[in-house]
């Protein structure tokens, strides 16, 4: 999904596959819109490679209105290839890096972000504004009302997490459950391991994350608690590439800031 925004206005874009492979798109206007801009945001939920290159030519192509003077962000939410943000093994791309540099390269006034996978990336982009997982979350009127009210213990998947998790329950005064999580070289499959109070029993309890992916992560730790313990999925960005139907048998409710279970791949 990619649009633009101009001083409020919502610009209609199209986007074509020419036969050879190569990505083009085309700003519609519109006598109804603004012609001076102040601020024009395009913001991007960029899940493939085509999505990607779109990005970045409606950026060009918005420059290519000959507006006058205006302030240009990109709102991303996820920062892409946020998880390969270093070269493990001799061979590998810096992945993270030659994305922020691309969009380094478009000269934004602003680059927003929410709730960034890797410190990393927010090291290397310019100009870039973060929103953070507490505050995300905390803007979401359901998921304010479950932490506010409903819940007794915040779970905190792998120790990664830890940090912005435990700003997210400081903020609610939410006691915490840290695990610990292993993943079987041989078979992929993921183990977590937790000290549970003894009153966390018979409670609600929120399992907190930045990204649900295929959702290995969070089955592992429904599986790893008590059936007596009613259980949510919050996380801010919900890729959800296996879908939510195994997560719902185990969570009463997933929910993401950013959900992307409806998402349509390019020419579907």
């Amino acid at each position: 999904m990619i649009n633009i925004t101009v001083n409020g206005y919502v610009y209609p874009i199209t986007f074509s596959t020419f036969p050879g492979g190569e990505e083009h798109v085309n700003i519609k206007e519109n006598n109804t819109f603004p012609v001076d801009p102040t601020e024009v945001v395009v913001t991007s939920s960029i899940h493939s490679s085509t999505e990607l290159v779109r990005t970045l030519l409606v950026v060009d192509a918005v420059r290519q209105m000959r507006w006058g003077k205006y302030t240009l962000a990109l709102d991303l939410g996820y920062l892409p290839y946020a998880r390969q943000d270093r070269v493990c093994a001799r061979g590998e791309a810096f992945s993270l890096k030659v994305i922020c540099n691309l969009i380094n390269g478009l000269n934004l006034d602003e680059v927003r972000v929410t709730d960034c996978h890797s410190e990393v990336g927010l090291a290397l982009l310019d100009n870039v504004v973060h929103t953070t997982q507490a505050t995300a979350i905390s803007r979401n009127k359901e998921m304010h009302n479950i932490l506010s009210s409903d819940t007794d213990y915040l779970i905190i998947p792998d120790a990664g997490a830890s940090k912005k998790s435990q700003e997210l329950a400081d903020l609610y005064s939410l006691k915490t459950i840290q695990c610990s999580k292993t993943r079987d070289p041989y078979t992929g499959r993921i183990q977590v391991e937790m000290l549970i109070p003894p009153m966390a029993y018979n409670t609600n309890l929120v399992v907190v994350d930045d990204i649900c992916d295929g959702g290995g992560t969070f089955m592992a730790i429904a599986e790893a608690l008590h059936p007596s313990m009613t259980l949510y999925l919050i996380v801010t960005h919900g890729i959800f590439s296996k879908g939510k139907k195994d997560l719902l048998t185990e969570y009463e409710k997933v929910l993401a800031v950013y959900d992307d279970s409806g998402y349509e791949k390019p020419n579907d």
